[in-house]
């Protein structure tokens, strides 16, 4: 700190990963993270330690949910950890996604069904302009439908309705048979829904967020 004689440092911010469903990863990136708090206290008045956050929810059916109890086991058992927890500094974590993406969905319906060299292309009323994340991250968001599934389902590209190539959400994906003006939902909407989408694309109408509550809210 010698060479920044005008910057208080507090403190310090770690980012260590993204949409993490390992637990131990988690144990290892906290373990790394307290040592090098320890090593900096007796450098700099440390007051702060942001862990990040990187704690991830399942997106896909073949994903399984973090387990939080192992990361609490790990951390609970790390002496590094521990120490810090005992010196007086604030630590904190970011949860954000891990909070909030189950609490929000993406509704949309269905405009049109053509047919093109050979492939069915389901076109729904939205797109990156609405809900961008699967597009720009090539994520997936598992689909509910509401119309009948009597029949067998069959292999469809879904896409939304601006006028680039660019708005597909996923290429031959199963699903059951869909027609105009069918519902459709994208789940785990809640984080980077809404904000991270190109809301003013076009200039089309920005979708609505509503919340539902219980009888009190």
């Amino acid at each position: 700190m010698e060479k920044l004689p005008y910057i208080n440092v507090a403190g310090i911010h770690v980012y260590f990963g993204s949409q993490l469903l390992d637990a131990s990863i988690i144990g290892n990136n906290i373990h790394i993270i307290a040592g090098t708090a320890l090593s900096l206290k007796s450098k700099i008045n440390l007051q702060y330690v942001n862990f990040g956050g990187g704690f991830g929810v399942p997106y896909e059916k073949s994903e399984s949910c973090l387990n939080l109890d192992q990361v609490s086991e790990s951390v609970h058992n790390d002496s590094l950890f521990m120490e810090l927890t005992r010196a007086p500094i604030s630590l904190n974590l970011e949860l954000g996604r891990y909070l909030v993406a189950g609490c929000g969905y993406f509704v949309t319906r269905v405009l049109d069904i053509k047919n093109s060299y050979g492939k069915k292309y389901v076109i729904i009323d939205g797109g990156m302009n609405a809900f961008y994340r699967p597009i720009m991250t090539g994520d997936f968001h598992d689909v509910i439908q509401f119309n009948s599934i009597d029949e067998p389902e069959e292999t469809v590209t879904l896409v939304g309705k601006l006028c680039t190539p660019i708005d597909k959400y996923y290429e031959d994906i199963r699903l059951y048979p869909l027609s105009a003006d069918d519902i459709i939902v994208f789940i785990n909407a809640g984080a980077y829904g809404y904000t991270m989408s190109l809301l003013e694309f076009i200039s089309y109408d920005k979708p609505k967020e509503v919340i539902i509550g219980d009888n009190d809210n």
